[in-house]
């Protein structure tokens, strides 16, 4: 998508551990860790979900999950991240100070993934569009529709 990251995304993601059991102290005690045992000088920089100006704090970069779909993979209803309303998704991302998105594939109804990826790949860099603002978005297609082919051009 032009923004030329040099590496692949090293961080931490509490959703495969904790699903939903995880608050405010965890996410404060895994960014400690990362932050203070080596990890962040290897290229572990993000924590991705909340939190964003104390992870921030710690010199990490803050990540957050979204969805393609009408719910989450969890089954949860994206309350912010509605269909079709990418571009006010990809303002307030810039606005909490996400550096990290992850959108998935879940949910989808059908539509194509390319479309909504692409719709979500131009939000964003109209959202940060004269700003020093860049997102690293991640694309979670599931390789469904030959991803390699076009999410280059699109994602990170």
């Amino acid at each position: 998508n032009g923004y030329g990251f040099k590496s692949p995304p090293m961080g931490w993601n509490p959703y495969n551990f904790f699903t939903f059991a995880y608050n405010e102290t965890i996410i404060k005690q895994q960014a400690d860790i990362i932050a203070t045992i080596g990890y962040l000088d290897v290229g572990f920089r993000y924590i991705n979900l909340d939190l964003a100006e104390y992870i921030h704090s710690k010199g990490l970069l803050f990540g957050i999950y979204s969805d393609a779909g009408n719910e989450t993979c969890g089954g949860l209803p994206d309350h912010l991240y509605i269909i079709d309303h990418k571009e006010i998704d990809a303002k307030i991302f810039v606005e909490w100070g996400v550096d990290y998105l992850k959108y998935d594939n879940c949910f989808s109804q059908g539509r194509p993934e390319q479309e909504r990826y692409q719709k979500m790949g131009k939000a964003l860099k109209d959202a940060t569009k004269g700003t020093n603002k860049t997102i690293f978005y991640s694309i979670c297609e599931w390789e469904q529709s030959d991803p390699w082919l076009w999410e280059p051009d699109i994602g990170n």
